[in-house]
């Protein structure tokens, strides 16, 4: 019998590099990132303070359902409107 769900392939995301995985669920997996600085990067001010590294969910398209599709479009939108010092704030 095959998994439910395959393996998500870690993807190349231009400006981040992925590091260690944090963790998976039905709809992904979850990677530590962090922002790779370039020339074109603007230094932080006091005012707007950057954070040093994300957690970036990455989710295999191919494996969704119309209603796992559903499901995830729902998460981000209650994620969205989440602010709490314990959650990851979601952009």
């Amino acid at each position: 019998m095959a998994a439910r769900y395959e393996a998500t392939p870690i993807p190349n995301l231009p400006g981040y590099a992925l590091g260690e995985k944090l963790g998976a669920g039905s709809f992904g997996t979850v990677y530590k990132a962090r922002l790779i600085p370039t020339s074109q990067s603007r230094p932080s001010s006091a005012a707007c303070v950057r954070p040093n590294f994300f957690a970036i969910k990455c989710i295999n398209r191919k494996t969704l359902t119309k209603t796992t599709q559903d499901l995830l479009i729902n998460e981000i939108k209650l994620l969205k409107n989440i602010k709490h010092e314990n959650i990851v704030e979601m952009y």
